[in-house]
C-alpha cells in the first residue's frame, strides 16, 4: 500500500540541477503522485562492494531527507 508515502529521487549530473527547473520538468511527464517530493543531487550514486547501486544505503538517505523536512 502506497497511500501516503512520497517519492525521493537521486541522481547524478556532470554539472549542478537547479530542483526546481526538474520538478517542473518532470510534471510535463509524470503524474503527480510520482513527481519526487525529495530530490538531491550526488556525485555518485553508493556501491556496494561488488560495484552494484547501494539501495539501502539510497533508503536510508532518504529516510534521513524525510525527517530532517518534518
Amino acid at each position: 500500500d502506497l497511500l501516503g508515502q512520497e517519492v525521493a529521487a537521486f541522481f547524478t549530473a556532470s554539472e549542478s540541477v537547479d530542483e526546481g527547473a526538474l520538478k517542473r520538468r518532470l510534471a510535463c511527464v509524470l503524474a503527480k503522485f510520482k513527481i519526487p517530493v525529495y530530490l538531491r543531487q550526488l556525485n555518485e550514486m553508493p556501491q556496494t562492494s561488488s560495484g552494484k547501486i547501494d539501495k539501502k544505503a539510497i533508503v536510508k538517505m532518504a529516510d534521513e531527507m524525510a525527517h530532517c523536512a518534518q
